[in-house]
């Protein structure tokens, strides 16, 4: 299946319209992210940055969208979603590695790096991790191309975001994409403006929201 993406200004307002969504709420979200994220200091257990940023997140984008009157909160086996109930969209927070935005690459979620894996806090995270994953398997036999992410990467002062349509997955990896729609910076940067490229030791520490998603038939 070849991905379809929107990212000048343009063809990105045209297609969030047809949803009745603006980038507006996304640059919302993203800021709202950012400050999260930037919030703990080194005394916050591992992977509180990327916990705090993807909670805050998902209860604005709630707040922006259910404020419009077209949008309610939505929790599907124990995942949090904004759900419209005409259109049966639902759209929910992931965060991502530094592919958001890029043509060129497809968008992971973020793993964990190094020894965390043997602290109390990544045995917190893995039993969060379970929950999803098993809801999510079981979600996907009711929703299916309803179910689209906002995907944000977050490192410092960069964040960008894309709202996406996966599509494909396999070891632990998203392997297809049916839409890719660039919102870009937090800023209000144009969707199409090169993204900084970072290095896989420089990434940043994220707390994990695993995804699962079936090829759709």
């Amino acid at each position: 299946m070849k991905t379809k993406i929107f990212s000048d200004q343009l063809s990105v307002d045209s297609r969030l319209e047809q949803f009745g969504l603006n980038c507006s709420v996304f640059h919302a979200v993203m800021e709202t992210m950012k400050m999260a994220f930037n919030m703990p200091t080194e005394n916050y257990p591992n992977g509180s940055r990327g916990m705090l940023s993807w909670m805050m997140g998902t209860s604005r984008m709630r707040d922006e969208l259910i404020r419009s009157g077209n949008w309610e909160r939505d929790t599907l086996d124990h995942v949090s979603w904004v759900m419209n109930p005409s259109s049966g969209m639902r759209i929910a927070i992931l965060n991502a590695d530094e592919a958001v935005c890029d043509e060129k690459n497809l968008p992971q979620p973020h793993s964990r790096k190094g020894a965390a894996t043997e602290s109390a806090a990544a045995a917190n995270q893995d039993s969060w991790s379970i929950i999803l994953e098993a809801s999510l398997n079981q979600s996907l036999n009711e929703v299916t191309a309803a179910q689209w992410y906002f995907e944000v990467y977050c490192d410092g002062d960069e964040i960008r975001g894309e709202l996406s349509l996966p599509t494909g997955f396999s070891n632990g990896h998203f392997t297809e994409y049916a839409e890719r729609i660039f919102i870009g910076r937090y800023d209000g940067s144009s969707p199409g403006d090169r993204i900084r490229k970072i290095t896989p030791d420089s990434g940043p520490d994220e707390f994990d929201i695993p995804v699962i998603r079936k090829k759709a038939v």
